[in-house]
């Protein structure tokens, strides 16, 4: 049975009532090649004129198997709305149900809807990390095809929702900058007292520091990049397996797999170790090895798992290390740590992770309140409402007040006007207060 998405998207906003607060809702999504799906995170955000903060609640999300998206037979349905993109005001979408040329994301977003039963009108703006989109349906002849016209258009012209993409970030000072993440975490991650690292492992390895609000002078958030990990270490490992008309199975099957440690420790060899997990290329001859020691002892597939996953939480630590040296304060007491990704929903790597910093709190950052394996997804819904505000946002407690505005390329939807007219109605050309937190409620979180 075909899934409908309905173009003729209305917001709820009142034209007559005053606005005390901005209520948006913004799906973010994110493709995750690793798990194969693509990540759907429906947040709601809420600002007052109040105050400095942003409030965050994550209603609905998903995980939407990226071999099914393309082969939804995807209805679009136009009733009475007409999309003028072209000089002669040609709708971008024909009247009436007709498949279109759509890629892995607008049917993501197709059976996200339909799975959930979520009206598309609920959704304001859909907010993507700019990702390279697969073409389901060849173009007619005289069209552009999604790929020509850009992800954020497409996705605008299929669904009738504004979306955003391309997302960067402008510092006021050049001596204080770091990645959009990286801000992102210093938003949404920064506690009153804690001082907290915030660990994600996915293909690559990356660390930040996020000093707390009670600190004296309290910096920008610290960050470091690892080459890669041994998430990208499973994938080559898999792409072995496929070959030889195998598969490895999902991350968790590491919870009922046998680690041996014989190869973990021939792993932990200095230059075997590093060559593997930070600069093996695919095809690499030494994963070929790996695998092979694997055959010849009958490992099992959650037996691979489980010892890929040991390996993985064995260069977490080693780099976490490096990072405290390299990094951090001397004698930075650490209190919290964070993790994300991939990793973080390995039961072992995170007892494993427990059992070796001992001196400090290990927790996966659902505890903050953002499930770890959305959490791109949300930092993709975070960035859309940013970038809509168009608000720069400080960073509070500090002596120089630090600011910076994160900015994509919006693609207008059918209701972008409507928005937009509500928005200036909030502020009423007053000055909207500077974005010093954002505070995450998840209590009636659900996620599929």
């Amino acid at each position: 049975m075909p899934v409908s998405l309905t173009l003729n998207v209305e917001m709820p906003f009142s034209e007559k009532e005053p606005v005390e607060y901005l209520r948006f809702r913004v799906l973010g999504i994110h493709s995750n090649q690793v798990v194969g799906a693509v990540e759907c995170a429906l947040v709601e955000f809420e600002q007052d004129l109040s105050g400095a903060v942003l409030r965050m609640r994550l209603v609905r999300s998903a995980l939407i198997p990226i071999p099914l998206a393309p082969r939804i037979p995807l209805v679009l349905e136009s009733q009475t709305r007409r999309f003028g993109f072209g000089k002669d005001d040609t709708p971008a979408i024909a009247l009436g149900p007709r498949k279109q040329p759509v890629n892995v994301h607008v049917a993501a977003i197709a059976l996200f809807c339909h799975r959930l039963n979520l009206a598309p009108r609920s959704i304001n703006a859909i907010g993507l990390k700019s990702q390279s989109i697969e073409h389901v349906e060849s173009k007619k002849q005289g069209e552009l095809s999604p790929v020509e016209l850009g992800d954020g258009v497409a996705i605008a012209q299929q669904t009738g929702i504004t979306t955003i993409t391309e997302f960067k970030t402008t510092w006021s000072s050049k001596n204080m900058s770091c990645s959009l993440d990286g801000h992102l975490n210093e938003l949404t991650l920064r506690h009153i007292d804690r001082y907290r690292v915030c660990v994600c492992i996915d293909n690559t390895l990356r660390f930040y520091a996020i000093p707390p609000y009670t600190d004296i002078d309290p910096n920008a958030v610290v960050e470091w990049q690892c080459k890669s990990s041994g998430v990208k270490f499973m994938e080559e490992l898999q792409e072995i397996y496929y070959g030889r008309g195998g598969r490895l199975g999902h991350v968790r099957s590491a919870a009922v797999g046998k680690v041996y440690e014989g190869l973990v420790h021939g792993l932990l060899e200095k230059k075997r170790f590093t060559h593997l997990l930070h600069r093996a290329a695919p095809g690499d001859e030494k994963i070929q090895e790996f695998a092979d020691e694997c055959m010849l002892l009958a490992l099992t597939e959650h037996d691979i798992i489980a010892t890929v996953a040991r390996i993985t939480a064995s260069d977490v630590v080693r780099q976490y290390r490096t990072f405290q040296v390299r990094h951090l304060p001397p004698n930075q007491r650490v209190d919290e740590i964070l993790v994300c990704g991939l990793g973080s929903r390995n039961d072992q790597t995170m007892s494993y992770l427990r059992s070796q910093i001992q001196e400090t709190r290990v927790n996966t950052i659902d505890t903050a309140g953002i499930p770890s394996i959305m959490k791109n997804a949300v930092a993709s819904a975070e960035c859309a409402m940013l970038s809509i505000l168009g608000l720069k946002c400080s960073s509070r407690g500090s002596k120089q007040e630090r600011s910076t505005s994160v900015t994509g390329k919006i693609s207008p939807g059918s209701a972008w006007r409507s928005m937009m007219n509500h928005i200036s109605k909030f502020r009423q050309d007053k000055a909207v207060p500077a974005i010093a937190s954002i505070i995450v409620d998840s209590s009636n979180l659900e996620t599929s």
